[in-house]
């Protein structure tokens, strides 16, 4: 051993004894993650024809040694009080988590955990995991059972699922991740999910699986979620979109269109490997595809608090495609990628992409209700367009995927049983930009720790499929030595209050869209990045959340005097300005349209 590899061995006993294979895990892939950004030229090492040949061995001691000294830098914001998550039992009780501890799931309904940077992960009975802060993020070393993982979608930080054999990166999904003696199984339930097992990378659409064990199958994801705590109201609104469907569907009717198919496959044999508009065209299609009038006066009503499961839904499974009592300005709205205006409103970035087009985010075997047009998209054509509804039930092949069949092959059968014809026309629109007024800031960054977890109660019914917390009055957030994490919105007197609790400038846009509404863009242009307490008070009007409207009269409002209006509010509290933009917007004109004929 040479003078370099003995300080560098003592440096890493010195500093690192133990490293837990998760850390040692994540610093690896971090370490190959920036090698393999790196240009070819800086990858290869160049190495003198004279010099001796560098050793495996020694490649991989150097490798082994930058990891570990990653792994040292992701243990240094983390004390050993500090904590990583919250751990919610069945019972209503929680508790906090540290780092590198690992949890058994004991109890026969499983645990939920929140972490620190706000995802959910729920723990199936019999299962253990441990967590790690990294340098980028937080890792999840899954070291049997399953879970289910609720990430956010963050600017700086990712979320990884480590096992065995594969590495998840979470970031901005729902999945689902088994892990056994043999091998693991992951399954995307939302979002884009990239998976690593050794030399191999994939990334797994809604509803797409991946196992390298023989007991793991790959299979419904419907049935792997029956031991979830919340299963019962996931089954509940698939059970009820079911039931309708059922009642309201006609009989299928064959779409392939024979001449074309047969021109395609003609055009295709005599140019190789040429594709012509009426080969794609064909390949977009249903196979069959049933269209029926719904009655006005029967619609399958919606699960109270439920996101879809009656009127105006859409589920989608391997092959088929069922809309259940939608309007035609909605089936066109969709078809063309473009969101529902309450949807749009509330984007990342605050603005539509692309003119607003991306197909329904739909997942294998989940209902979602996908909101009704509101003239912001489709304009144009006769009013039963925007008031009747229909239900359609459509089979294509299994290998489509959910954006194929609610987005291109959608359009075509909508063209094609509608008689549509439509075409593009733009208008500007109104946004916003969220800047720092000319007074600067009237709020300072905090550190981290600087909130509170918000305590959950049980009892109180889901949101998004998972428990709500403790709610808690104005006056005692006010008194309270921490606001709550996150962002907690109660009136006050004739005003609503916001209260953020170490979040960053992207939250605060993003309750400014929800408060906006109509399709009103915001977009954080501040360029600050780090994350702030504040208490924001404004007036209630047409702008204040539902929090809010409906809660307050005149005689609540005692001696609170009214305070100012958001725009007003954000400038003289925050030292925030919102000011007003002009951006281009799409939109749908209906040329021709009837309604479609019997099956």
């Amino acid at each position: 051993m040479t003078s370099n590899e003995r300080e560098l061995k003592h440096l890493v006993d010195r500093h690192l004894p133990s490293p837990t294979h998760m850390e040692f895990i994540a610093a690896r892939d971090r370490v190959l993650d920036q090698l393999r950004a790196k240009p070819a030229h800086l990858q290869t090492p160049r190495i003198a024809e004279s010099a001796p040949p560098v050793s495996r061995w020694r490649i991989g001691m150097a490798l082994a040694a930058a990891a570990a000294l990653f792994a040292l830098v992701a243990t240094v914001p983390f004390q050993h009080t500090d904590w990583i998550a919250t751990v919610e039992a069945a019972d209503g009780s929680s508790y906090p988590l540290e780092p590198n501890i690992v949890l058994s799931a004991t109890d026969a309904r499983g645990l939920q955990l929140k972490l620190k940077d706000g995802a959910r992960v729920e723990m199936r009975s019999a299962s253990k995991l441990s967590l790690a802060p990294a340098v980028d993020g937080i890792g999840i070393e899954l070291l049997s059972g399953a879970i289910i993982v609720n990430a956010a979608d963050q600017r700086d930080a990712r979320l990884t699922v480590h096992t065995s054999d594969m590495t998840i990166s979470v970031a901005g999904t729902v999945s689902l991740v088994n892990a056994v003696a043999d091998g693991s199984r992951v399954a995307a339930i939302e979002g884009n999910v990239r998976v690593r097992e050794r030399a191999h990378e994939t990334v797994l659409r809604p509803g797409e699986q991946f196992s390298t064990s023989p007991v793991l199958p790959v299979g419904p994801i419907r049935d792997d979620i029956t031991w979830s705590r919340h299963a019962d109201a996931h089954l509940a609104i698939l059970d009820s979109f079911t039931k309708g469907i059922a009642q309201t569907v006609g009989p299928l009717t064959p779409l392939a269109r024979q001449a074309d198919v047969a021109a395609a496959q003609t055009a295709g044999a005599q140019t190789p490997g040429a594709q012509t508009p009426g080969a794609q065209a064909a390949a977009l299609e249903f196979e069959e595809a049933s269209i029926r009038a719904c009655d006005p006066d029967n619609l399958p009503p919606s699960l109270i608090g439920a996101r879809g499961g009656g009127a105006n839904s859409v589920m989608m499974t391997p092959g088929r495609f069922y809309a259940l009592c939608v309007t035609p300005a909605t089936l066109i709205r969709s078809s063309h990628g473009y969101r529902a205006a309450e949807i749009e409103a509330l984007l990342p970035d605050g603005l539509p992409r692309r003119g607003g087009r991306a197909p329904i985010r739909g997942q294998f075997g989940v209902v979602g209700a996908i909101g009704a047009e509101s003239g912001l998209r489709i304009r144009g054509g006769p009013d039963w367009v925007r008031n009747e509804r229909y239900t359609i039930e459509a089979i294509a092949d299994s290998a489509a995927t959910t954006a194929e069949m609610s987005g291109p092959m959608l359009r075509a059968l909508v063209e094609k049983r509608f008689k549509l014809k439509t075409h593009v026309e733009t208008e500007q629109a109104s946004a916003f930009n969220l800047v720092v007024a000319p007074g600067g800031l009237k709020i300072k960054p905090v550190a981290s720790g600087a909130c509170e977890i918000p305590p959950v109660r049980p009892g109180l019914p889901l949101l998004n499929g998972m428990p709500q917390p403790l709610p808690r009055s104005v006056a005692d957030a006010r008194r309270a030595a921490k606001p709550l994490c996150g962002v907690s919105t109660g009136p006050d007197g004739p005003n609503c209050v916001s209260i953020g609790g170490e979040t960053t400038f992207d939250a605060l846009t993003q309750m400014l869209r929800g408060l906006l509404g109509n399709g009103l863009g915001v977009t954080d242009k501040t360029g600050i990045a780090d994350k702030f307490n504040w208490d924001l008070e404004y007036a209630v009007d047409g702008n204040a959340p539902a929090a809010c409207r409906g809660l307050l009269t005149d005689s609540a409002a005692g001696n609170v005097p009214r305070a100012p209006t958001i725009f007003d509010a954000l400038e003289q509290q925050l030292g925030l300005r919102l000011e007003p933009v002009q951006v281009p917007r799409e939109y749908l004109v209906i040329d021709a349209i009837e309604k479609p004929g019997p099956n």
